[in-house]
């Protein structure tokens, strides 16, 4: 019989001895040990056997994460704080885009080179399942239910057996228009609320069929779970450089230090330790994923004022606490003053180049569709179901009290940050961050859910099998889902950015690729120092791995100004000798605007555009109007822009070899450069092969051996 009334379960602040232990003790430790560096190592070790005589510098591009971010994470390990691409501005300026983030992997690979990369694999998804650990103890879970949800978040195991379930439950749905399928989903969930809530207040009326109505409850929540998670389209913990992969460990350590201070206040809020470690971590967190960084310092201002109002009738407990926040904000302030120093001395044009616009206070941007309301309704219905049947201590109540909240506040932190700054970034990012976090209070939910279950059901009494069939199950996910994401990622033989259809329709892209390298490897060009290219992807390799430079930089991470992009990107079109209507079609394609042009500064979608609608064709005008609010990256050149560059373009002459070194062309084969050539006779053709073109210059001095 199962008793449905019973004690309050006691919620314990975590032991410091448990925080220092994240792993099982004895074999079991070592076992989850190797399970981790299986994960953060498996694309290394598959790829070793797929491509056994590619490049390292390759197959690290190939691993997931932004490339354009790898010449930062070289510049950054090398205290390079300026300009890093550009021959004659080298070390002049100073970088806008925050250097924390990419700070150790640069460091790593200023001690090991390319095998940091690897390296740093293992050592950040060992540090995340840690503070994983940390986070789960702190909303009072057991030690034994932590180390399992962290290995099983770490290792992907969660999130992949739910998009699993999400291809099983909407791809039969996906001839239903959006609209009318996000009104089906809001009812449903509304209803399983309604019913969850109808079964929780019969519980102690229901006599001899409480057990009954008990396990319908449980069914209706193990529906109700899938049905939510398979909705968050994207892993919870994601390996692309730097974030989420790095700057998740900050949210974690935010998240930690509000769990133990919100959660069990007591002792803990005369921690100073905790009110500093708060604070860093914010700042951290402010300098490597500003969106995250939004929705925790709004959740952060609300706890820290409700445990004031909390504390009013306790004047002593209240001072305490309102040291503790100031040291938050000095130790906040502290760590900044890196991004202070940044923002203030980088040049203007670069945030603007980042995406930065205005918005109008008095008209809010919301995110867009009912998709994002669906999901908090859902969770904050399933939340009030564990408040009413689960443990009634206060502890509990307040760790689901701190779900809802975030989960609030990542929902509508976009319309709060528009209103305090007047402007905004990147908006589709606020839409992921809010994913994240619905994410992971579904975990801690679905935790709580799970442990309320087990404990009615008496765990002594399931059979040694069950468990071990349990155990097998979660090693397995454990083991599938890395090798999976792994295997993807070796098999890709296309452009890493294959999103372009320029880059995409290049053949075998990934081996011409190799053969390129082995090219440049060659004694004759190891004098060579500035390659110009209009491949990222050859960028990237050049300036992240071979410690040269380019003749061009890139839009968002260089340090100089609008008018010296301009000026670098039209003399590169005028020594290829590219006729003024392909110039014109160079430009408004959208790898060149986005690396190599604006970026984000001609950003064209329903929140913002570069310039009145008026200023674009037609047919611009149309696509525009069929963007969303979240197309912050989809971009187009103004009509007058194009103008303007063209003009500028006709009256240039072809630069002379004293206005800027360059050594080597790199040009791709796809057909916005078809048939394009250097105009300067001292470059010679030295390689081709079906995706690349390679010229030297024939003046260019050999290395001396």
């Amino acid at each position: 019989m199962i008793s449905i009334e019973k004690p309050p379960i006691a919620s314990r602040p975590p032991k410091a001895s448990r925080l220092r232990s994240p792993f099982p003790s004895g074999p079991w430790g070592l076992v989850g040990l190797a399970i981790l560096l299986w994960k953060g190592w498996s694309y290394w070790l598959l790829n070793r056997v797929q491509h056994p005589g590619e490049p390292l510098t390759v197959s690290a591009l190939y691993r997931v994460g932004d490339i354009e971010y790898y010449p930062l994470i070289q510049a950054v390990g090398q205290l390079q704080w300026g300009e890093f691409a550009l021959w004659e501005k080298l070390g002049t300026g100073l970088g806008a885009f925050p250097w924390v983030s990419v700070a150790f992997h640069g460091f790593l690979e200023r001690l090991l080179g390319v095998h940091s990369f690897w390296v740093a694999d293992g050592l950040v998804t060992i540090a995340y399942y840690s503070l994983m650990v940390i986070v789960l103890q702190g909303f009072g879970l057991g030690r034994g239910w932590a180390i399992g949800v962290a290995g099983l978040l770490t290792t992907g195991g969660i999130g992949g057996l739910f998009a699993e379930i999400s291809n099983l439950v909407f791809n039969p749905l996906s001839q239903v228009p959006i609209a009318a399928l996000n009104r089906l989903l809001i009812v449903l969930l509304i209803g399983l609320g309604c019913i969850l809530g109808y079964v929780t207040a019969r519980f102690t009326a229901l006599g001899k069929r409480r057990k009954q109505w008990f396990l319908l409850a449980i069914g209706v929540m193990a529906i109700t779970f899938p049905l939510l998670f398979s909705l968050v389209l994207i892993p919870l913990w994601g390996e692309r450089i730097p974030r989420p992969f790095v700057t998740e460990l900050f949210w974690l350590m935010q998240v930690a230090c509000l769990a133990v201070l919100f959660i069990y206040q007591g002792q803990w809020l005369k921690n100073l330790k905790i009110w500093a470690g708060l604070g860093i971590s914010l700042s951290l967190l402010l300098q490597g994923d500003f969106h995250s960084a939004v929705i925790l310092a709004i959740a952060n201002i609300a706890i820290m004022t409700h445990l004031c109002w909390q504390l009013r009738q306790q004047p002593s407990e209240q001072k305490v606490c309102l040291q503790g926040i100031g040291i938050s904000l000095v130790a906040a302030m502290i760590t900044a003053i890196p991004f202070w120093i940044q923002q203030s001395f980088a040049n203007p044009d670069a945030a603007i180049r980042l995406g930065v616009f205005p918005v109008d206070r008095w008209h809010p941007l919301f995110l867009p569709s009912a998709l994002p309301y669906c999901l908090l309704a859902g969770l904050l219905l399933w939340g009030w179901f564990l408040r009413l049947t689960g443990d009634r201590s206060p502890e509990h109540r307040r760790g689901l009290g701190l779900i809802a909240l975030l989960s609030i506040v990542a929902c509508f932190a976009l319309p709060i940050s528009t209103v305090v700054l007047g402007q905004t970034v990147q908006i589709y990012q606020f839409f992921d961050r809010f994913l994240r976090v619905i994410g992971f209070g579904l975990v801690i939910y679905g935790s709580y859910g799970l442990r309320q279950l087990t404990q009615r059901i008496q765990p002594a009494q399931i059979p040694q099998r069950w468990r071990a069939i349990g155990l097998a199950t979660g090693l397995a996910l454990a083991l599938i889902f890395p090798f999976r994401e792994a295997q993807a990622l070796v098999t890709n033989g296309q452009h890493i950015r294959a999103d372009f259809p320029e880059w995409q329709s290049l053949p075998d892209y990934r081996q011409n690729l190799n053969a390129l390298v082995a090219e440049l490897d060659k004694p004759n060009y190891r004098s060579a120092k500035v390659l110009g290219t209009l491949d990222v992807q050859v960028y990237a390799w050049w300036v992240a791995f071979q410690n040269g430079a380019s003749y061009l930089p890139e839009a968002p991470l260089t340090t100089v100004g609008d008018r010296e992009i301009e000026t670098r990107l039209l003399s590169f079109c005028k020594l290829i000798n590219l006729s003024p209507q392909a110039f014109v079609g160079l430009i408004n394609r959208s790898h060149t605007n986005l690396f190599w042009l604006g970026h984000g500064k001609y950003q064209a979608s329903r929140a913002y555009t570069y310039a009145p609608l008026s200023d674009y064709f037609p047919a611009v005008q149309q696509q525009i109007l069929q963007t969303g609010l979240l197309n912050s990256l989809n971009v187009a050149l103004p009509i007058s822009e194009q103008r303007r560059l063209l003009q500028t373009y006709l009256q240039m002459p072809v630069p002379d070899r004293t206005a800027a070194r360059l050594d080597l062309i790199v040009l791709t084969q796809d057909a916005s450069l078809q048939g394009t050539t250097p105009i300067d006779p001292d470059f010679e053709l030295t390689y081709e092969n079906p995706a690349f073109r390679l010229w030297r210059r024939k003046s260019l001095e050999p290395e001396s051996p």
